[in-house]
């Protein structure tokens, strides 16, 4: 386990006694967890999926949700404490939680749809492409994968500590560019085109998770590509908590509502994404 793992799970440990209550899936209380999870059970209902894995699934809530819709839910997660609340919460025959490394979690089902919200950006690369080659395996021939991620584009227009990051770094004029693309292009065009290379950034990023020294961020593009050489296929683009002021500038409760209403009612919309916190993707396994 790295120190980024190792802080991540002392992190969430400690997280795990108000996340179940703090991230209850109510949209009166919408939220990011809320916006990703939603998203994943539209998914599921429209796809109509059987047999379903949540990866990172701290206390359940999504799992415990998803299983009205489907046979079977599973949820896989580190903490262990995240766990233990999961099963004490939701005990259902078609549920199961296992508190285990992802890629030493066996079992002989074959998913329809693998998700894993809020979960790769605690992985080096070369992490990532064991745990996509796990996904791969655990899944059914035409499985989908959904995960979300930190959206590095954001950072060209959020005016602060990640701004000052990247104008110092060489990628700045490829990243404004991509979003040009994003608001530009429809989606089949946007696909093809280049993304710059597909690695973590090497230093030390802004403080986003207190307690954690690095949070990775891509674009939409270098997810993409990095999908691709894996054999999987990116369908669909969403935004994920939409900024229509600057974050930090205004706070208030009847902006942040808007935002996540706009967000429901346009999950596909590619024009948000480069003014969102995170997006989703919805990837096929070829």
């Amino acid at each position: 386990m790295t120190k980024q793992q190792k802080q991540t799970l002392k992190v969430f440990n400690k997280k795990s006694r108000n996340w179940s209550k703090k991230y209850d899936l109510n949209f009166n209380n919408a939220n990011t967890v809320y916006e990703r999870s939603n998203f994943i059970l539209d998914f599921i209902k429209k796809k109509k999926i059987k047999n379903y894995l949540d990866l990172g699934c701290s206390t359940g809530n999504l799992v415990s949700q998803a299983s009205n819709f489907v046979s079977f839910a599973s949820g896989v997660d580190f903490s262990p404490k995240m766990i233990k609340i999961a099963k004490k919460k939701y005990q259902k025959k078609n549920i199961f939680f296992e508190d285990t490394d992802i890629l030493k979690y066996k079992t002989k089902t074959k998913f329809d749809l693998i998700s894993a919200n809020g979960f790769i950006e605690y992985f080096s690369k070369k992490q990532l492409v064991n745990i996509i080659k796990k996904i791969s395996s655990l899944l059914n021939y035409n499985g989908y994968f959904i995960f979300s991620s930190r959206n590095r584009i954001f950072n060209i227009f959020s005016n602060n500590e990640y701004t000052k990051m990247e104008v110092n770094l060489k990628t700045v004029n490829s990243i404004i560019r991509e979003s040009l693309n994003l608001t530009n292009l429809p989606l089949n065009t946007y696909l093809k085109k280049k993304s710059i290379k597909f690695e973590t950034i090497k230093h030390k990023t802004p403080i986003c998770v207190k307690g954690v020294y690095l949070i990775n961020q891509y674009t939409p593009l270098q997810l993409v590509n990095f999908l691709k050489s894996l054999n999987f296929k990116v369908i669909n683009l969403s935004p994920i908590n939409y900024h229509c002021v600057l974050p930090n500038s205004i706070k208030n409760k009847k902006i942040n509502f808007f935002n996540h209403k706009l967000i429901k009612e346009n999950p596909n919309n590619l024009k948000l994404i480069p003014f969102s916190s995170s997006f989703m993707v919805t990837a096929k396994k070829l």
